[in-house]
């Protein structure tokens, strides 16, 4: 999506700091990213316990 619509995310900010071994954004980008899905996958688990009352 980004070289798509030309603009710059945590894709091209990760690669870039990958390609310029700054560890500190590289670590940052990682974490942000893994945060994000946990939190992704707890929202959608929830919203499976809502609409299929089974599971509960």
């Amino acid at each position: 999506m980004e070289v798509l619509f030309g603009l710059p995310g945590l894709g091209s900010l990760t690669l870039n700091a990958i390609h310029g071994r700054d560890y500190p954004i590289i670590l940052a980008a990682v974490t942000l990213i893994a945060v994000a899905l946990v939190a992704i996958n707890t929202m959608v688990d929830m919203l499976h316990r809502l609409i299929d009352p089974r599971l509960a």
